[in-house]
């Protein structure tokens, strides 16, 4: 391998088919000035069965994860009054997208009822993220410890979304008397924790 090549791409499907990938290397097109630089295709946001995404960590996020509800409650409602979230970072596993980042928006997809969402998948495996992960995690400590004055957190949520370009997907929803009554009940929980810690 070059210096130049990193140790995996981002080679992305073109979403050809519903859940197929074809694993593809970005591969050069044109010749950049006279640089002689190959310019490489950027990584692409797809749309994924929601069904087809899985946690490393959990087996069943919505019921073995306890995200903070003031979080989810206000993604949920924005979903639900047809808003879109940043697309999550997956790695494919099998027939099934590994979340690298954006368990939380998981999360609130499968709590508003969505059937697909927004991805970047990325080539190699979940342990190839591990370099990605961990500076999300020390940017995350240092936001806290400095009470996110400079939210360096956001910043893989901040790409992904500047990629979307938004794609005009919107969620598509199963059981809308369900999906509000679950939003309601979050929204109780959140106004509950607010006057609890005040």
């Amino acid at each position: 391998m070059s210096r130049s090549e990193p140790a995996f791409g981002v080679g992305l499907d073109r979403n050809d088919d519903a859940c197929g990938y074809a694993g593809q290397q970005a591969r050069p097109s044109a010749k950049v000035g006279s640089l002689g630089i190959e310019a490489q295709p950027g990584p692409t946001v797809r749309v994924i069965e929601v069904s087809k995404i899985v946690s490393h960590w959990y087996d069943d996020v919505l019921t073995e994860w306890r995200p903070d509800d003031r979080h989810i409650g206000k993604t949920v409602e924005e979903l639900l009054s047809g808003g879109d979230t940043a697309p999550i970072l997956v790695v494919k596993k099998g027939d099934r997208f590994e979340v690298v980042d954006g368990h939380h928006r998981l999360f609130a997809h499968l709590k508003a009822g969505a059937t697909e969402m927004k991805a970047i998948v990325l080539d190699g495996t979940f342990e190839d993220t591990e370099d990605l992960r961990t500076a999300d995690r020390h940017l995350k400590a240092f936001d806290e410890a400095t009470g996110y004055r400079y939210r360096f957190s956001d910043s893989l949520k901040t790409w992904t979304k500047g990629l979307d370009g938004d794609s005009g997907t919107k969620v598509k929803r199963r059981n809308i008397l369900g999906v509000m009554a679950s939003a309601l009940v979050g929204k109780a929980w959140s106004r509950l924790v607010r006057i609890a810690f005040r």
